[in-house]
């Protein structure tokens, strides 16, 4: 426990010194203001471009609130997760190319801590960055066309929350493997596009997908019912962060780090 604690202390205070904790948040924020704001004066963009015929009328239905949220997950599954990929597609490698994860694992000291640690860390500052986005879509959202209740905003980011833990932790389980962080990111990328892509297309086949999670977050805003294998989702994805975690465990305690 104590060097799990140790080994968490130094991430932070490197995430501190390259400023993680200050871009990430303010992406997120970037993000989660983006779509209330552009539906906002859509309208105005519109009509100042020009170009229209003389008495023109354009007619835009005010979105509601829901519609606007839900859009603005779309911009965190695209945006959203390209951010936490380019984040963390070094968090292990990086140590492993220069040398670092060498020098500090060469002392008497448990793999298995530093895994964790790399995990929990990255994982802090995740949520923490997409609870500032999530806040921003509301308070914007709120202010410009009705507030979402507190209850539906709750169990929407818990449930986005979960789907990016698993990105995190598919990032993690890549890291063990391989030093390259352009092939990690490119791979962990590649699998999340696809894997929303296949659930998209043929959404009952694989009931069991996690990136279900993200629409499941928003038929939470609109209240709807979930389908009957939201909870066949939700444990097949909380077990594979458990199975991502232990795995890069097993693969890292039995790699050379140089």
């Amino acid at each position: 426990m104590k060097q799990w604690r140790l080994f968490a202390e130094k991430e932070w205070l490197e995430m501190w010194r390259s400023y993680k904790w200050v871009w990430m948040p303010i992406v997120f924020i970037l993000i989660g203001v983006q779509q209330p704001l552009s539906l906002y004066f859509l309208p105005d963009i519109i009509n100042s471009a020009g170009n229209l015929p003389e008495g023109t009328v354009i007619e835009i239905p005010t979105p509601s609130a829901e519609e606007v949220f839900a859009a603005s997950i779309g911009q965190y599954n695209t945006l959203g997760i390209l951010t936490v990929v380019l984040a963390f597609m070094g968090m292990i490698s990086a140590e492993r190319k220069n040398g670092s994860a060498g020098m500090i694992l060469a002392k008497p000291v448990s793999r298995s801590a530093y895994i964790l640690a790399k995990w929990f860390s990255s994982a802090l500052l995740l949520l923490c960055s997409v609870l500032c986005g999530y806040f921003a879509t509301w308070y914007y959202t709120g202010n410009l066309f009705a507030f979402i209740p507190l209850k539906d905003f709750i169990e929407s980011l818990s449930l986005y929350s979960i789907w990016l833990l698993f990105i995190l932790s598919l990032l993690l389980f890549f890291n063990s493997i391989f030093k390259s962080q352009g092939m990690i990111g490119f791979i962990v990328f590649a699998i999340v596009i696809f894997i929303s892509m296949v659930s998209s297309v043929i959404p009952e086949g694989l009931s069991w997908n996690p990136s279900l999670l993200s629409s499941y977050s928003g038929l939470v805003l609109e209240n709807e019912p979930f389908p009957s294998g939201f909870y066949s989702v939700l444990t097949i994805t909380v077990i594979s962060i458990f199975i991502f975690i232990s795995s890069s465990i097993f693969i890292f305690s039995k790699r050379e780090l140089v």
